[in-house]
């Protein structure tokens, strides 16, 4: 049980301290400069202590103190190679640079309950960020809050629970590919590497970071089947496949591709980088359609 004493300072003013022990066993004495305030502190430990979730160091550490240790975190986890990639940890970096740590970083982790998250919510919301946006933001807040769960920094995970409303209308898009006509259109207009490019595309359904990670011991020019093991990233980064389709196994009419002639590679590069229509920055040389 959490106690509340008076105390006379040497200058003669009156303090009050709250005294308890915390799940850790250690005592606690906050000082108040009025009863009010100590009683109302009172009663929020005895509640969080009863609830099990009273962190001392959330009257400490501050949002923005808890955004740099997480950013840290994912520093170490991507030298480490544990599912963090140079983008991710970027797009991070951004939400807690340009939104979390302008609006919410001087405010106390006990001071932020799920009305503060609501009301930062709506600021960014009233700052024209959309509504798309909004939602990444909130999920880094809600990835900081949880690091700072683990580090018992916090009881609670405010941020779980606060939803980003969209318009009514909204809801999931379904992706429509072109008509064969518009197809048929695109290919007899568009140059001989281009509409290799199309058709590989189209027939294979594979992703820009997969064509961009394909290597000549992933295509079976004669079975006409593409295994695809890897994917690269906007830097040029190659990591595992974000999830499995098919077994990793695609097949692409070769009969349709025969018109092009034969495929050599330039320079002797492995990496296939024509398959797509943009390729990465780091690569350096391409496939040659003769």
């Amino acid at each position: 049980m959490a106690k509340v004493g008076k105390r006379i300072l040497p200058s003669g003013k009156p303090q009050w301290r709250v005294s308890y022990i915390d799940a850790d066993g250690s005592r606690k004495r906050p000082c108040f400069s009025t009863w009010a305030m100590a009683d109302a502190f009172r009663k929020k430990v005895e509640a969080e202590l009863q609830a099990g979730t009273h962190r001392p160091d959330a009257q400490k550490m501050t949002v923005c103190g808890a955004s740099d240790a997480f950013l840290s975190y994912c520093e170490e986890r991507l030298k480490r190679n544990e599912r963090m990639t140079r983008k991710t940890l970027t797009n991070y970096r951004g939400h807690v640079e340009n939104y979390i740590k302008p609006k919410i970083g001087l405010r106390k982790l006990a001071h932020l309950p799920p009305s503060a998250v609501g009301d930062f919510r709506d600021a960014i919301r009233n700052d024209g960020l959309g509504v798309v946006t909004t939602r990444k933001v909130l999920a880094t807040l809600s990835g900081i809050l949880t690091h700072a769960k683990n580090k018992d920094w916090v009881g609670t995970n405010s941020a779980e629970g606060v939803k980003v409303l969209g318009p009514r209308d909204e809801g999931a898009k379904k992706t429509r590919p072109p008509s064969k006509e518009v197809l048929r259109e695109i290919l007899s207009r568009a140059e001989a590497e281009m509409r290799l490019k199309v058709m590989f595309a189209a027939f294979t359904g594979l992703r820009a970071s997969e064509q961009w990670a394909l290597k000549w011991r992933n295509l079976n020019l004669v079975s006409g089947v593409v295994f695809v093991e890897e994917r690269v990233d906007a830097y040029g980064e190659e990591g595992a496949r974000r999830q499995l389709r098919d077994n990793g196994k695609f097949r692409w009419p070769v009969r349709w591709f025969k018109p092009f002639g034969s495929i050599e590679c330039r320079a002797g590069s492995e990496v296939l980088t024509t398959m797509c229509s943009q390729t990465p920055r780091a690569a350096t040389s391409a496939m040659t359609i003769l």
